[in-house]
């Protein structure tokens, strides 16, 4: 059976019923609709059964001593989305009691009743001054129950606390008693603890209070008894949002160990110091993912006269990473007895450095570039269009281009009657794309006897099969084109070089990438010397061998290939635009997996520009152009606007080519990592884990594009702390990497660094050792400026400077700035970042 969710319709319903929500309407709108729609239904259900808890359980009766069993109600306590609490007389031993009882309709969810046995069970292995003490359980006419010690008052301190937000000022000593206080609660949980019981949902309304205001903790429905392995299933989610552990937060019980309760018990500690939660918001979603990724602010922000050593035990207490923060109980126990006696504590304050390892830490590598090549994927109607500009431009030169010109109207007459209703949402229904372009390859054998044109269609339709990702006759037709060309007009002629690089592009797609380039550099060579630099067919090989030297890991050569064409100024070369646009796609590309934001910028903008002019919203070329854009300002921190742009791209994307087309599965990963970037964790790794089942169904777990969503996944997983996906994404990935990627250093390097900041996480000082060996190596293979290689540097600096080595720190964080600073430039967001670290380091202004 599935377990049941804290923010799930019953932890919604039960914040209802308790009270904790003013406004149900807007609260239940603020939800998911299906999730509104659970608890509204669960209201319902509730409100028929209200009531229903058996004759003298209810109204005028309850006062006059309803009787339950050895237990006479005397009055009640209070209520509750599981049943309720009645002050009631023990007959037998002639005293006052708690009586919990369990109502009806809760008995028929297993999830529920497990939960109160639960409470039972843990409450009744622990005997401790600070909790709450149970005397039996059991079951009269059909209603659960437990009886527990009666804490006289029944005030919370969830009621203190809402109280003390009416006051102006408190008292002098307010904070030393309130560490006294909640040290009766640390010493009993320690208690808990050793007696096999973690609890799981430690809050302030969970901790009672005496009259004479010592607390006591209770409601040990969520708890876990360690020897009970039936308790520790995948998948539960245990606990209140507002307080929940971040491991608590991914629904793996095996995770939660007694640093949980050390967490939650610092969430309670920072609202009780400031009367504020650490992590609020609207939504539960909202508020669980602000606990596994925001760090709240120093409580003397909020309430300047916290004493300094409560807010560093209170802050270490709520360190993400569970190795961070106290190891047990005991110890924040043991430290806040030491504020107490005025002894130095133990926890330290998060340093400057510490704080904004923080960052880096969540966020620990960027992801991989997207594939480059498919900035060049050109609409196929646009065919027509192209060719409709190339028998232009040959009309417009000299008397010798007669022939291309003829030969380019009659291509374009063939493409007109193939092409003529084929556009997206024009096909006729009963046509289907294969079907028209079957049609077209039987037309083009008609034109045998005319080579140039046979050629010229056979490469066309070649390109149409590519574009589809029909792989097979996209092969078959461009290998019939290049051995057409080859005869007349013969090996040397322009035509030949561009039947040659329509081979190119589908051993590109093929994965065949040394036999790729090959291709693209002989039909590069025949077209310079028999076209020149100058004309749109050359601009277009050397923007395909730009994208294969990317695509083989040769950046630094793709960069000098692209550059040449950037610099060709648009106007002067209507009929090659598209290839000035490809050209500044790619290069923006590269500069944008470089980490060269400012320089990519401007590139995409560009041609982003000239191409929606020439080809208006609604093609595909320009759709690629928007992704790339929409990348650029992911990296650039402004996902608000990318996110809804890389949606929108998608969606056009999978309703004209279908969800197993490369460019869409392309995207699907792109989209996942903007999640990601607005803290839509959930949503992110939905995406993410279906985008990598896309892929490994349709291309195979050893093709690039797969294994580099892997990479994007394993740092997604990292950045929410995800470690045994990591590991388990790890496994095998740094050798694939290797195998398919041998050219491709920086590649290569972002795995080995993945590898190795799991290795600090696991075991730090083997972690640390392994990082000191890699960083030398990567400023060797990649550059000190390089992204991956700044980062490491900032967590090998922030590693020293938590163990005490500040010298080794700041040595190394300068040479790292005057890295960035030089290469990446001043104004730069990771240079800024190396900056601030280091300025916090030294206690000195950012420059």
């Amino acid at each position: 059976m599935d377990p049941e969710p804290a923010e799930g319709a019953g932890a919604l319903l039960e914040q209802i019923l308790e009270g904790g929500i003013a406004d149900v309407d807007a609260f239940l709108a603020a939800q998911p609709a299906g999730l509104a729609a659970q608890v509204r239904q669960a209201l319902l259900d509730f409100r028929r059964l209200d009531g229903g808890f058996g004759p003298g359980l209810r109204g005028p009766s309850a006062a006059g001593g309803a009787v339950l069993g050895d237990f006479r109600l005397l009055r009640q306590l209070g209520r509750g989305g599981m049943g309720e609490v009645w002050e009631a007389e023990q007959l037998s031993l002639r005293r006052r009691v708690a009586l919990k009882l369990l109502r009806p309709e809760q008995v028929a969810l297993p999830q529920r009743l497990a939960r109160f046995r639960r409470e039972a069970e843990a409450g009744a292995r622990l005997r401790h001054p600070h909790i709450v003490a149970v005397y039996a359980v059991g079951e009269q006419e059909g209603v659960h129950y437990i009886a527990e010690e009666l804490v006289p008052g029944g005030r919370t301190l969830a009621d203190e606390l809402a109280e003390q937000r009416r006051l102006a000022h408190v008292s002098g000593d307010h904070y030393e008693r309130l560490a006294r206080r909640l040290l009766g609660i640390a010493e009993a949980l320690v208690y808990a603890h050793a007696h096999g019981v973690l609890h799981r949902d430690v809050k302030p309304s969970n901790i009672l209070m005496e009259e004479d205001g010592r607390l006591k903790i209770g409601d040990f429905g969520l708890a876990r008894l360690l020897d009970d392995p039936s308790l520790s299933r995948t998948g539960e989610v245990s606990g209140t949002p507002f307080y929940m552990s971040p491991e608590q937060t991914r629904g793996r019980p095996q995770d939660v160990g007694p640093g949980s309760d050390v967490f939650s018990l610092g969430a309670t500690l920072y609202e009780a110091l400031t009367l504020a939660r650490p992590f609020d918001g609207d939504t539960s979603h909202e508020i669980l993912e602000k606990i596994r990724t925001l760090d709240p602010p120093d409580p003397r922000r909020l309430r300047a006269r916290v004493p300094a050593d409560l807010a560093v035990i209170c802050l270490h207490a709520l360190e993400k990473d569970p190795r961070r923060r106290y190891p047990g109980m005991a110890d924040l126990a043991a430290d806040l007895q030491r504020f107490l006696a005025h002894q130095p504590i133990r926890a330290r304050p998060p340093g400057p450095v510490s704080r904004a390892a923080r960052w880096m830490r969540r966020h620990p590598v960027v992801a991989v570039g997207g594939s480059i090549a498919a900035a060049a994927f050109v609409l196929v109607t646009a065919l027509l269009l192209e060719n409709r500009s190339a028998r232009r431009a040959a009309e417009q030169a000299a008397a010798d281009a007669s022939v291309e010109a003829e030969t380019a109207e009659k291509v374009a007459s063939v493409l007109e009657d193939l092409f003529l209703n084929a556009a997206p949402g024009k096909v006729p229904q009963q046509v289907s794309a294969a079907e028209l372009l079957a049609r077209g390859v039987g037309d083009v054998e008609k034109l045998a006897a005319e080579p140039r044109v046979y050629a010229r269609l056979l490469s066309t339709l070649s390109h149409v099969y590519w574009g589809m990702e029909a792989l097979e006759p996209a092969e078959a037709l461009a290998l019939k084109a290049e051995a057409a060309t080859r005869s007349a007009p013969g090996p040397g002629s322009p035509e030949h070089g561009q039947a040659l690089l329509d081979l190119a592009h589908v051993r590109h797609a093929q994965d065949r990438l040394e036999e790729a380039e090959a291709l693209g550099r002989e039909a590069r060579g025949i077209l310079l010397r028999s076209v020149g630099a100058a004309d749109r067919r050359s601009a277009r090989a050397a923007n395909f061998l730009g994208q294969v030297l990317i695509s083989l890991g040769r950046v630094q050569e793709a960069e000098q290939v692209l550059r040449a064409q950037v610099d060709l100024p648009a106007r002067q070369l209507p009929p090659a635009w598209i290839e000035w646009c490809v050209a500044r796609s790619a290069l923006g590309s590269v500069y944008l997996d470089a980490g060269r934001l400012l320089e990519a910028e401007p590139l995409l903008r560009e041609a982003l520009a000239v191409a929606a002019e020439r080809r208006g919203p609604e093609d595909d070329f320009v759709m690629e152009l928007r992704r790339e854009l929409a990348m650029l300002e992911l990296r650039q921190g402004l996902a608000e606007q990318a996110v809804p742009a890389l949606e929108a791209v998608l969606a056009w994307k999978e309703r004209l080519y279908g969800r197993d087309a490369l460019t869409t599965l392309a995207l699907a990963a792109d989209l996942a990592a903007g999640y990601s970037a607005l803290g839509r964790a959930d949503e992110a790794a939905a995406a993410y884990r279906r985008a990598l089942d896309d892929h490994l169904r349709v291309l195979g777990r050893e093709h690039r594009e797969s294994l580099r969503l892997t990479i994007n996944y394993v740092s997604f997983c990292l950045s929410h702390d995800d470690l045994d996906s990591a590991r388990e994404l790890l496994a095998d990935l740094p050798e694939r990497v290797d195998a398919a990627y041998p050219d491709d250093v920086s590649t290569i390097w972002h795995v080995r660094f993945q590898v190795a900041y799991v290795l600090l996480l696991d075991q730090p000082d083997e972690g640390l050792r392994r990082f000191e060996e890699l960083l030398p190596q990567m400023r060797a293979k990649l550059g000190a400026h390089h992204e991956i290689v700044v980062r490491a540097a900032c967590l090998l600096a922030t590693e020293y400077a938590d163990r005490g080595r500040g010298g080794a720190a700041e040595a190394l964080l300068v040479e790292t700035l005057e890295a960035a600073r030089a290469q990446r430039g001043k104004d730069d967001r990771l240079t800024r970042s190396v900056a601030e670290i280091l300025a916090e380091l030294r206690g000195a202004a950012v420059e």
